[in-house]
């Protein structure tokens, strides 16, 4: 930390925010995405085909995911396209929670990184100026602001390895938690119509007929 100057503090604060936003959110898939939850996508989409509204509620009983959240929205708020739109944006800012300051972070620390490799030049450069370049005997000195910038550049490349790579995993769980929000959505609306067009039938059947007697 002493070699690499005050660049790396903050690049210090990076790598811990990171690590912790990473851990918060491995917990997060962890429960979102737990074994069986593909079985039990499919299972609801079934039960909202068949229109089974009390196996769809006790399905999502007891479950906080973000599936059943949506799933619950939808039971609420009926299956319509604005329904179905409003239901999955209310759990986007959980999917996507923290995307934006580990984007930051990758984009940050390697810039960080460069402005103190710009630092130790010229620490290095200001030892050699007019004047000073008398004072240096000892190659050392130089040498410092050289291991300034280096070390800098380093840790901030690896600040934002350790950002992207977890980050990149999260992307893709959060592509295949819209995905099945989706179908899951999907289901939900193709169950609303199907219902909608048997209540049409019935009552078409139940309507008196009319006898026309010719004269």
């Amino acid at each position: 930390m002493e070699q690499g100057g005050w660049v790396m503090w903050p690049l210090l604060v990076m790598s811990v925010v990171s690590l912790t936003l990473s851990f918060e959110r491995l917990l997060f898939w962890m429960t979102t995405n737990r074994p069986g939850r593909a079985r039990w996508v499919i299972t609801l989409c079934d039960l909202f085909r068949a229109g089974n509204r009390d196996g769809v509620q006790s399905a999502i009983r007891g479950d906080s995911s973000v599936y059943a959240r949506a799933a619950a929205s939808i039971q609420t708020r009926g299956a319509s396209e604005a329904a179905i739109v409003e239901s999955i944006e209310s759990v986007r800012p959980s999917i996507e929670r923290f995307g934006a300051m580990q984007s930051t972070i990758i984009t940050a620390a390697p810039l960080l990184g460069i402005l103190g490799t710009v630092t130790g030049i010229i620490q290095s450069f200001s030892l050699l100026s007019d004047g000073v370049s008398e004072r240096v005997t000892d190659p050392s000195l130089v040498a410092g602001g050289v291991a300034e910038a280096l070390i800098t550049t380093a840790f901030g490349m690896v600040v934002a390895i350790m950002a992207l790579i977890p980050y990149s995993i999260y992307r893709a769980m959060s592509d295949r938690c819209f995905g099945r929000l989706e179908v899951i959505a999907a289901a939900a609306e193709q169950g609303a119509a199907e219902s909608a067009s048997h209540a049409t039938t019935a009552n078409k059947r139940a309507e008196p007929q009319r006898i026309t007697v010719a004269n």
